[in-house]
């Protein structure tokens, strides 16, 4: 059985230079990464290829880091 992962980009809703995201942004970044990938989900927490993806999406957003995360699942 090949090896299946849960993959996050945890993304800023704000640029470096404190502009807000657009939300065509973010909604182009989803069908790129359901283009690449076969599917994405996108949730938004709310408070009251010449480059790599890190790397682009720090330029883009003007952010020090973009934190990318996985995990491997494993079947209970």
């Amino acid at each position: 059985m090949s090896k299946a992962y849960l993959v996050q980009v945890l993304l800023p809703k704000e640029r470096g230079d404190g502009e807000p995201v657009s939300q065509s942004w973010f909604e182009e970044f989803l069908e790129e990464m359901t283009g690449k990938f076969g599917g994405a989900t996108s949730f938004v927490r709310v408070p009251g290829q010449d480059l790599s993806l890190p790397e682009r999406l720090e330029r883009e957003l003007s952010q020090e880091e973009i934190v990318i995360r996985a995990q491997e699942i494993i079947p209970l």
